[in-house]
């Protein structure tokens, strides 16, 4: 029952691209193969609504999947790789999932693949080339394969992406910070002067008259030098009387 094909019931893509793969983990480091040679990672979150009467019989199978590739009961312990998130539940830095876009109410499963999924329309009757057409928000089923991870260190399963089948458009989900909560936890108490809350009339600058250009002066004729003034010649005939 190893690397066997399954088809997703309907979700909304909440996490990842279709289109741009990674090519660093979280930590910012490039990813690579075994050999160290460089790779890419295409990766998507798969949110199923858990009132969706057809996930059971789905999750069933991938638990059939688990049970064989880890015979020793692996697949029992709390820490097993099952690559899907509780919705509902809190991540490892103690914030709830439900404070993402699309998460609460959910199963979210983390598909990966290091080759570009094959992306069509409603029942495969159309490639999809235009990234537009398919964007995070969206809905879709996966068809994806599921095998064991083979790792010992830490067990689990793959959930590998294959085809993303566009079912219909949702709400776009643009990545980066959550700027709601960014500024929130940052309110202002001061506000400067001439804040307002309604838009502001234009204020009226008078005008201002030009000033008149002020005429050249005109140049100063050069004052002729002076001619230089003869030494006096002493007087030796007098002589000063002695006293």
């Amino acid at each position: 029952m190893s690397n066997q094909s399954l088809v997703t019931p309907v979700g909304r893509m909440v996490q990842g691209s279709l289109w741009e793969p990674n090519t660093a983990n979280q930590q910012g480091m490039q990813l690579t193969k075994r050999d160290g040679s460089p790779r890419v990672e295409y990766f998507m979150g798969l949110a199923i609504e858990k009132a969706n009467p057809e996930f059971a019989p789905f999750w069933a199978q991938i638990q059939a999947i688990a049970t064989a590739a880890w015979p020793n009961g692996q697949h029992q312990a709390p820490a097993f790789s099952w690559k899907l998130i509780d919705g509902d539940g809190i991540d490892s830095n103690g914030k709830p999932y439900s404070s993402r876009e699309g998460f609460a109410g959910h199963y979210v499963l983390r598909l990966n693949s290091g080759f570009a999924p094959q992306i069509v329309t409603a029942g495969g009757a159309a490639n999809i080339s235009e990234p537009s057409q398919f964007k995070r928000g969206d809905y879709c089923r996966v068809v994806m394969t599921c095998a064991g991870n083979g790792n010992d260190q830490n067990p689990g399963v793959f959930l590998n992406l294959q085809v993303a089948e566009f079912i219909g458009h949702g709400a776009a989900i643009v990545g980066g910070p959550d700027a709601a909560a960014l500024l929130g936890a940052a309110a202002s108490t001061y506000m400067p002067a001439g804040v307002s809350s309604t838009p502001v009339a234009p204020v009226a600058v008078p005008a201002v008259a030009p000033v008149a250009p002020v005429a050249p002066v005109a140049p100063v004729a050069p004052v002729a030098p002076v001619a230089p003034v003869a030494p006096v010649a002493p007087h030796v005939g007098i002589t000063q009387p002695i006293v």
